[in-house]
């Protein structure tokens, strides 16, 4: 059985870790109520762990309808996914419901019912007018309003604050950044899909709009949208002028364009990375209210992305020590909570760095990614194996210096052993039987090693 380094770096250098306050909301949310001139619109709010400020989001939605239904079907409403992903990347997350849609029901007239309407009385240019002088005032005045209630919020950093939107709410966000350039970025999702061919009004407006704003935005579409247009043009003007910019257009969704306009639901971990490093990146540069914890955030995520496999050598202790300096430790334990989204993402990509910090901050929501990661029977830079001849020499920690530093991380925050932490499943315990079953002296199968010296640490009952 592996030998438990007892892991008390805090006593070894000579202060104490801050306890880390354990509320969470980034699962839950909160109801809100923003007013928006004479109207009470519901929203929902998520918040991420941690004391804060945060940098924030506002999401503009798709148009709708009261009846959340449409001839076209159900409108596209899931704040219940986004939330939550936006929290745990470390942003206070507003999902407001403009006047009459879904939450707001009853509190104006839903975008979808006053286009549907004059669509049904005068055809496809009574449409376009109404939308596009919707997107410029109510809907518009909602959007304000909403951001001016997120950074009205105690908990936000007023200066770090973007707008994510989707089709209908795309456009809009592309107009909510021309109005109010305090933005640090904007990134839409299938903006204009639907109307960016039929309304000559809207393409003409929106290409005005990007040669106005100042912030960097990123379009986005899935390759089977409604529509291209929008990302592809708007970006060439973006490029035209100079302006910062992104876009991306991913793989097809589904067989429908109706699916494809519906990536940001149907597809969250394909742009989750991308979309998240482009926030980071805008959003949380030197600068605003909390600039030292801006500095350092950039400073760890760049240390993060580079991996060193031989601060496995010495254990965790010996680890830390060489990593990090006395004022870094002292800044993760007072950033610990705000840092954590970024330490676990980093440790869901086997992050040797990232395992070293959630072992020290004790995140016991890094148990289940580092069970993962050790059952992932990965293979070290450099492995003496096929040097032996007995098999027992292949049953050495010093052997899986990777899984070893796992099994230690694991320990050291569940302050248990292995074995009372991760209960292998049937499945599971299959698995690692049939792979070790090909492990052979003076064979370089890695992998097949690691698997018998892993059940070797999980006996059967």
């Amino acid at each position: 059985m592996m030998k438990t380094r007892i892991f008390l770096l805090t006593l070894a250098l000579g202060f104490g870790l801050a306890v880390r306050a354990e509320a969470q909301v980034s699962g839950g949310h909160d109801t809100v109520v923003v007013q928006s001139g004479t109207l009470k619109l519901k929203a929902l709010l998520w918040r991420p762990r941690g004391r804060g400020p945060f940098p924030a989001v506002l999401f503009n939605h798709g148009s709708g309808h009261t009846s959340g239904t449409s001839a076209g079907g159900p409108d596209r409403r899931h704040p219940e996914l986004l939330g939550p992903v936006f929290a745990r990347h470390g942003y206070v997350f507003l999902y407001l419901y403009r006047r009459g849609d879904g939450l707001s029901a009853g509190q104006g007239n839903a975008s979808g019912d006053l286009m549907d309407r004059a669509f049904a009385a005068k055809g496809q240019e009574a449409r376009n007018e109404i939308q596009l002088r919707l997107l410029q005032t109510d809907e518009m005045d909602d959007a304000l309003a909403g951001l001016a209630f997120l950074r009205g919020l105690p908990e936000v950093d007023s200066s770090r604050v973007a707008v994510v939107g989707h089709s209908f709410g795309g456009s809009l966000t592309v107009f909510v950044a021309e109005h109010y350039s305090a933005l640090r970025a904007i990134v839409t999702f299938g903006a204009a899909g639907y109307n960016w061919d039929r309304s000559p009004q809207l393409r003409a407006r929106l290409t005005e709009a990007v040669g106005r704003i100042s912030v960097p935005a990123f379009f986005i579409h899935a390759e089977n949208d409604h529509s291209l247009g929008a990302g592809i043009s708007l970006v060439a003007e973006m490029e035209r002028l100079g302006k910062p910019h992104r876009i991306r257009i991913y793989p097809p969704v589904g067989r429908t364009v109706d699916e494809g306009h519906d990536f940001i639901h149907l597809r969250i971990s394909t742009w989750e990375p991308d979309v998240f490093a482009f926030l980071d990146e805008h959003m949380r540069k030197a600068g605003g209210a909390n600039e030292e914890y801006d500095l350092f955030f950039y400073s760890l995520k760049e240390r993060l992305a580079i991996d060193d496999w031989t601060l496995t050598l010495g254990g965790l202790d010996e680890g830390f020590k060489e990593f990090f300096t006395r004022d870094d430790l002292q800044k993760l334990a007072r950033f610990s909570g705000e840092i954590e989204p970024l330490v676990l993402a980093s440790l869901r990509e086997g992050s040797i760095k990232a395992t070293l910090v959630a072992a020290y901050l004790r995140y016991r929501s890094a148990l289940p990614i580092l069970r993962k990661n050790l059952l992932k029977l990965r293979e070290p830079y450099s492995w003496e194996g096929p040097d032996y001849r007995l098999e027992e020499d292949y049953i050495s920690d010093d052997q899986y210096p990777y899984n070893s530093t796992y099994i230690e991380a694991i320990e050291a925050i569940s302050g248990m052993p292995l074995r009372k932490v991760v209960h292998l499943t049937p499945g599971e315990r299959l698995m690692l039987k049939k792979r070790a079953k090909r492990a052979k002296p003076n064979s370089a199968d890695q992998k097949s090693h690691c698997a018998k010296w892993l059940l070797a640490k999980f006996p059967e009952r």
